[in-house]
């Protein structure tokens, strides 16, 4: 398993050091065009205005590929300085590939220009002492060898006519056959060679060695720091949400891209707390997954971790505490790093880290996976107590949806008999009777009015499946919800203005939805407001969006009262004192359609003045 990655947004940054040698690495690449350039000048100057017999053509060439692979040196340059993690090694590799072409480029320049005896050999020299800047102390002996070796190659090649020698003419007479010429001028260009390297690199070894300090200081910074923002990463993302499922499935991806391995699982413990089943895995097959739970009885690793220490598994094929040795062999799986998943001094399972190869944990790999474990154990129970609450809540929903499905059916029979003995059907009764009946009769009423409202709500919250939507014409929900109001406008006196467009509005949706939204916003708007008062109802179209705004000039919402009232049975003080009758329902079914339909609602009120709802509701 490899580290962690050195590269992250807007962190990674460089030493003044590194900064030196990619310059050195620069000027290297910009003096190389001057010495393609000198190489096609010299050639010119010799061979045409000297009128030597030199080999041009193969001079030229050699000046042209020169400046062609410095050309492809330059376009890597400028991908290298584009990338943030490259440091000292990259760039100290990248120049001894320099280097390595030069030799190369050098000796064909050597050879066409009059072998072991042209004066261009020289300037193997100049390129070790350029190597001491650019490159370790090791290294340079390196390529100096390698330039050494070129020549010798050549000389020798030449001696025994192997190869042609190129002679310049009117510069040396031809000693490459001599052999003491040839071995005393291959000897004192070694020995030159290796002492410029030596006294160069005794000038520069501290400062290479102070460099590679910097640079691990630096990886050790950046490790600590990915670390901890890898850290932030798992806290911010596992409690970006409650739910328990995408929070598991975020840890298990985060420790796995963290730490750079194959995979990880996050097994928690049953009820009885003898086996493990699986929470969340990432980068592990189907097939492996559905081998079975664990079972702790065979699990010395899962034990071990359980007790609260992490526990390191160097080759799952070959240890006896891993339950299904066959089956991690088939998935690719060697070592394994389990640690404990704690919340408050109670272990609730174990994390799994998985790798592809034989790999040692080191103390800070699991210091570093421990602490996130712990992190993520306190998200993991967050997690699970919320679900246990929305679980609650399902169950309360699903009692009170029961519930008020079986009242309604004897509560219809009871009042319409109540209705018979009002009518005298059943014989003759008296006025008090009548008046006791009555009486029964209206709280019947408020009873149907609470259960269809628990219905409504029980369907809102998932008791009932979801109607499929379709277009529905809000001009005619306006029409039907007005007529249902108007006998008690009229009884109040209440000025009622309806604003709806000339043109058909429609969204998606159901009848049922959006005639109890606009039916209970103008009850409420028309119960809560005193005689002779004003209630206004408006529908518009902005931005492919329906707008709905009711109004009033009624008894207003309190401001403490003003963060309740979309609770359920929530009823404000000042409403109660009005002595109207009434659920608490009404809003929250409200918010749960606006809510449904993906819209937004907003209320302003002012005590004693009245309210202002405002909806918008998208039409897609």
């Amino acid at each position: 398993m490899e580290g962690p990655k050195q590269k992250w947004e807007g962190v990674s940054f460089r030493l003044p050091v590194e900064e030196e040698l990619i310059e050195r690495v620069s000027w290297l690449i910009r003096l190389r065009w001057f010495a393609a350039l000198g190489v096609v000048a010299t050639t010119l100057v010799v061979g045409v205005i000297l009128g030597l017999q030199i080999r041009q053509m193969e001079l030229f060439l050699v000046g042209g590929i020169i400046a062609a692979y410095n050309a492809a040196l330059h376009q890597r340059l400028k991908a290298l300085r584009g990338n943030p993690s490259a440091g000292v090694k990259q760039f100290s590799d990248f120049a001894s590939l320099q280097f390595f072409m030069d030799w190369l480029g050098l000796i064909f320049l050597v050879h066409y220009s009059g072998g072991i005896e042209s004066p261009v050999i020289f300037y193997f020299i100049f390129h070790a002492i350029i190597a001491s800047i650019l490159v370790p102390p090791r290294t340079c002996y390196f390529h100096a060898t390698v330039g050494v070796i070129l020549v010798g190659t050549l000389a020798l090649l030449e001696f025994y006519e192997i190869i042609p020698h190129v002679a310049l003419p009117g510069f040396l007479l031809p000693h490459y056959q001599q052999p003491f010429f040839v071995m005393g001028t291959f000897f004192f260009f070694a020995s030159a060679i290796y002492v410029s390297i030596y006294l160069a690199t005794s000038i520069t070894r501290r400062l290479w060695a102070r460099t590679r300090e910097l640079a691990r200081l630096k990886q050790r910074l950046e490790s600590a720091y990915y670390k901890t923002q890898t850290l932030y990463d798992i806290a911010k993302a596992a409690t970006s949400t409650l739910n328990f499922t995408e929070v598991l499935n975020t840890i298990a991806q985060q420790a796995t891209k963290a730490m750079n391995a194959k995979a990880c699982s996050i097994r928690l413990l049953d009820e009885e707390r003898r086996q493990l089943w699986v929470g969340a895995a990432y980068g592990l097959s189907e097939e492996y997954l559905s081998k079975g739970p664990v079972d702790l009885d065979k699990s010395l690793v899962d034990r071990g971790a359980l007790r609260g220490k992490a526990v390191a598994v160097l080759d799952v094929t070959k240890d006896p505490g891993f339950q299904y040795p066959e089956e991690a062999r088939k998935e690719g799986i060697r070592s394994v790093l389990c640690v404990p998943l704690s919340v408050r001094e109670q272990t609730i399972g174990v994390l799994r880290l998985y790798t592809g190869e034989i790999h040692r944990f080191t103390d800070e790999e699991i210091d570093f996976l421990s602490t996130l474990a712990s992190q993520g154990a306190v998200a993991i129970e967050n997690a699970r107590t919320y679900q246990r609450l929305e679980d609650l809540e399902q169950a309360k929903s699903d009692f009170v949806f029961t519930v008020a499905h079986e009242l309604k059916a004897p509560v219809a029979a009871i009042q319409s008999i109540l209705r018979v003995l009002l009518e005298g059907y059943a014989g003759e009764i008296f006025q008090k009777q009548k008046e006791l009946i009555g009486r029964a009769e209206r709280r019947l009423i408020a009873l149907q009015s609470l259960i269809r409202d628990l219905l409504a709500l029980g369907a809102l919250k998932g008791a009932l499946p979801e109607t499929k939507k379709v277009d529905v014409l809000l001009n005619g929900i306006v029409n039907r919800v007005v007529d249902a109001i108007q006998a008690e406008v009229e009884e109040k006196n209440i000025e009622l203005k309806v604003e709806v467009p000339d043109t058909l509005l429609t969204i998606k949706g159901t009848d049922d939805d959006l005639e109890r939204l606009l039916g209970n916003l103008l009850e409420n708007a028309v119960k809560y407001t005193l005689p002779k008062g004003k209630v206004r109802l408006q529908l518009s179209l902005h931005d492919n969006a329906i707008r709905i705004v009711v109004s009033d000039t009624g008894i207003g919402i309190s401001p403490e009262s003003m963060p309740r009232i979309f609770e359920e049975f929530y009823r404000a003080k000042n409403a109660k004192e009005m002595g109207q009758e009434g659920t608490g329902l009404g809003l929250s079914l409200v918010k749960h359609i606006v809510d449904r339909y993906r819209g937004e609602i907003g209320v302003e009120s002012k005590l004693g003045e009245g309210s202002t709802f405002t909806i918008t509701l998208p039409r897609e």
